[in-house]
């Protein structure tokens, strides 16, 4: 699985990371086109794409390369942090904002800015309209919703937030019509912060999962104004 990643002024001390949703990666990189374009210039920013072939029918190959795209994201920000001190905020959207969350409890982030996420990767998977044909091509080989939470429990954002996304600050949108990460799971993710009394802000929309993350996120200001004061 290649992992596609760009990047801007790394010398900043303040570093935006975004993480896209699920099979967004296009060569000219529209995917942040717009955003990270608005990024200040006293901050820098990387942007990783996550490509199809991270989720896929085989339950354990997706654990695999799940894992792959967290190591890789946090060898490149304790890199980053060997150079000199940094400040990093993270931007994750729909299955983007589940690495963000896990990212948050293994490395210090000061802030997270989530759209659509969930609590439960499975729950979202097996319930979310995008995925079901990878659902009914598992249940082909004898997955079943419960196995399935146990053998991605450590790639789901549920098991974290044990450690250093204690201190981060959440900002959170979610979408009252996702067909997608259905809204049950975000309003789980609520829950759980409120659970582990962690700080965060949460925006409702009412539009679809896709428009939620459009207009919340490539339109809207909100997000930069959030992740850069």
């Amino acid at each position: 699985m290649k992992i596609i990643k760009e990047s801007k002024r790394l010398d900043k001390e303040k570093i935006l990371i975004f993480i896209s949703f699920w099979s967004s990666y296009v060569p000219n990189g529209k995917s942040f086109a717009f955003i990270k374009n608005k990024v200040p210039l006293e901050c820098g920013y990387i942007c990783y794409y996550l490509p199809k072939e991270v989720l896929v029918p085989n339950v354990d190959l997706t654990k695999k390369r799940f894992n792959l795209f967290i190591s890789k994201v946090l060898k490149d920000l304790m890199l980053l942090k060997k150079i000199k001190n940094r400040r990093f905020r993270i931007y994750g959207q729909s299955l983007g904002g589940l690495f963000a969350m896990i990212i948050s409890d293994k490395i210090d982030i000061d802030k997270a800015f989530l759209i659509c996420p969930g609590d439960n990767l499975a729950e979202s998977f097996w319930n979310g309209i995008v995925t079901r044909k990878l659902r009914v091509a598992m249940q082909k080989h004898g997955v079943s919703l419960e196995k399935l939470k146990k053998q991605w429990k450590k790639i789901s954002p549920d098991f974290y937030f044990k450690d250093k996304s204690k201190k981060t600050n959440f900002y959170i949108i979610l979408s009252k019509n996702d067909k997608v990460i259905p809204y049950k799971n975000g309003r789980g993710l609520i829950n759980l912060l409120k659970k582990k009394r962690i700080k965060f802000e949460v925006n409702k929309s009412g539009l679809s999962h896709e428009l939620s993350l459009f207009n919340h996120g490539v339109l809207s200001k909100e997000s930069l104004k959030f992740l850069v004061e």
